[in-house]
């Protein structure tokens, strides 16, 4: 009888590994929270525990942005079409996104797909101009905010020498509601 060999132990947890990228401050943790007294909590769990974080859609953030702004925590803030189905969205405030810039937060925007799809981006970005956000601010919510909250600003995120670019060209201004993407190319190439 050929004796068994001995078996390379080799226990993986995609949970534990990602923990431990946290815990390294390798990647930050990305928290779902949308009340100010989750987003305090967020950040004190953060300082604490000592690992870096993204606070995603921070609908009370606006409340406490002068905290925020201090403790240097980026944001992606959304969906804003005003559909309060729980509590924790009775305080959103279309006036968020202004607030939120005039501070300097860095903040991104986001659809939640596949709740609300990705290709209304620029309809959410229409909300905030339309209740007092900088144009500028909102496209930089969608291009070079996310790019350097994931930290691959140096590649992607703006038009620059030397970075990938994907670019859309649009039938009216991208904030108008009848806005479509005309053309796009992806890596050079055009796809639609």
């Amino acid at each position: 009888m050929k004796k068994k060999e001995k078996e390379e132990f080799n226990e993986f947890d995609l949970k534990m590994e990602i923990g431990e990228k946290v815990l390294k401050r390798e990647i930050p943790a990305r928290i779902h929270a949308h009340r100010a007294d989750d987003i305090l909590t967020a950040i004190r769990l953060s300082e604490e525990f000592g690992f870096d974080l993204v606070i995603e859609h921070a609908t009370e953030a606006y409340k406490i942005a002068d905290y925020i702004k201090e403790k240097n925590i980026p944001l992606v803030l959304g969906p804003l079409f005003g559909f309060r189905t729980k509590l924790e969205l009775k305080d959103m405030s279309f006036e968020a996104l202004k607030i939120i810039n005039e501070k300097g937060i860095l903040a991104g925007l986001m659809c939640d797909h596949p709740v609300l799809h990705l290709e209304h981006a620029n309809v959410q970005a229409a909300l905030g101009m339309r209740y007092g956000a900088k144009e500028e601010d909102l496209l930089k919510m969608l291009t070079i905010n996310p790019a350097k909250i994931l930290k691959i600003d140096d590649r992607v995120g703006s038009l620059e020498p030397g970075k990938d670019a994907d670019i859309a060209i649009w039938n009216y201004h991208p904030f108008d509601i009848r806005a479509k993407a005309e053309s796009v190319y992806i890596e050079g190439k055009k796809v639609l």
